[in-house]
């Protein structure tokens, strides 16, 4: 598990005081600062959270990613069946 950042800690304890001057009583928040696979393994065992909508903007992209790469891992093999058979 990543480190939780400093900068974010501190904001969330800012959050909290100015919370807490307007008298909102609130239940502690624990966040977790994972990357897009860990993310997924989380997904695939348990289900997305809650607010999971934000997530689907590093889905598209992951699905981008592989679509361009076995699409050019595919046009390789292409080019050296062709090439093979060229030379035959």
């Amino acid at each position: 598990m990543n480190k939780f950042p400093t900068e974010l800690k501190e904001a969330k304890y800012r959050i909290m005081d100015i919370a807490r001057e307007y008298g909102l009583d609130f239940y502690p928040i624990i966040f977790e600062v994972v990357d897009w696979n860990e993310m997924a393994a989380i997904a695939a065992y348990s289900g997305y959270p809650s607010r999971w909508h934000h997530w689907i903007h590093g889905m598209h992209y992951e699905h981008t990613f592989k679509e361009a790469y076995y699409d050019f891992v595919f046009m390789k093999w292409l080019l050296t069946i062709i090439l093979a058979m060229r030379i035959y």
